[in-house]
């Protein structure tokens, strides 16, 4: 953004909202403290207009979400949901009363998609879910750091790798095994073998993509 001769960054939180303008020695000109339904906080005198969510403030309160407006007072749309009934019965309702996780940048569609990941606790996987409020925007970021999310694919790409060709050699010694056995165990035994590797396979995969993918996202992304 460009003041008076002066150009400053937009930092936001995983909502897309600004928390704050930096001038180009990093110094901080004016930061925002939002409550989930976007009564906002102001430290500094800096002129902008795009506060919660990352919306334009209007009026006092009053965000423009494309479609309709947002009063962050009465913690609902002013108008109608244009979309009829698509986010549910209450045509008002902003983001289906769930602020903290939701955003509704076009006023007529929820937006958050749900992604898959872990944590690791004494070696011991605790599965949980993560809500990534724009995936256009988290493809983005990813892309842009692409530095840092190459390593952690080709680090699963690599895991990968080393269990499949453990597989392969697994499935190689009992094929050789099943030859001595009695008629059609050869077929029962691979087939079963095959299944189990799938299985194991597929899901070490899952862990160890979305591990990484969390860690990237949570480190760099900072979401």
């Amino acid at each position: 953004m460009l003041r008076s001769g002066a150009h400053y960054t937009y930092q936001k939180d995983g909502l897309g909202s600004i928390t704050r303008l930096t001038d180009a020695g990093q110094g901080t000109a004016i930061s925002y403290a939002y409550s989930p339904w976007g009564d906002t906080s102001p430290s500094g005198t800096l002129e902008n207009p795009f506060q919660y969510t990352g919306r334009e403030m209007i009026s006092e309160g009053s965000y423009h979400y494309r479609a309709r407006v947002y009063d962050a007072g009465a913690r609902r749309f002013f108008q109608k949901d244009p979309a009829g009934m698509a986010d549910g019965t209450n045509l008002y309702a902003y983001v289906g009363n769930n602020p903290v996780n939701k955003v509704d940048p076009s006023g007529q569609a929820l937006v958050g998609p749900v992604f898959f990941c872990i944590k690791w606790s004494w070696f011991i996987p605790k599965f949980y879910f993560v809500r990534y409020i724009d995936t256009e925007k988290w493809l983005s970021c990813m892309v842009s750091n692409w530095r840092v999310a190459l390593p952690a694919a080709a680090a699963c790409a690599s895991y990968l790798f080393v269990w499949g060709l453990a597989y392969c050699l697994a499935a190689i010694k009992l094929f050789f095994a099943c030859l001595f056995a009695p008629p059609f165990m050869p077929l029962f035994c691979l087939g079963f073998l095959a299944l189990c590797a799938a299985a194991v396979w597929a899901g070490c995969g899952l862990v160890f993509t979305q591990a990484a993918l969390c860690l990237v996202s949570s480190t760099v992304c900072k979401w």
